[in-house]
């Protein structure tokens, strides 16, 4: 995904991808971390951003 800074100042944000399964037969919180990421980008840049999704979380 891409990550675009529209203000004036360099920012920092940190990505986080959240997994849900409603009808699991396994008991879960409503959603969980998959995976996150801090992305920095200077005024006016854009950045791509690449999570690492372990399979395991989403079986």
């Amino acid at each position: 995904m891409t990550l675009s800074n529209t203000g004036s100042r360099p920012g920092k944000q940190v990505v986080q991808l959240y997994g849900e399964r409603p009808d699991s037969a396994i008991e879960r919180p409503v959603r969980w971390l998959i995976a996150s990421a801090p992305v920095w980008a200077e005024p006016g840049r854009t950045t791509a951003v690449t999570l690492n999704v372990p399979t395991r979380l989403l079986a």
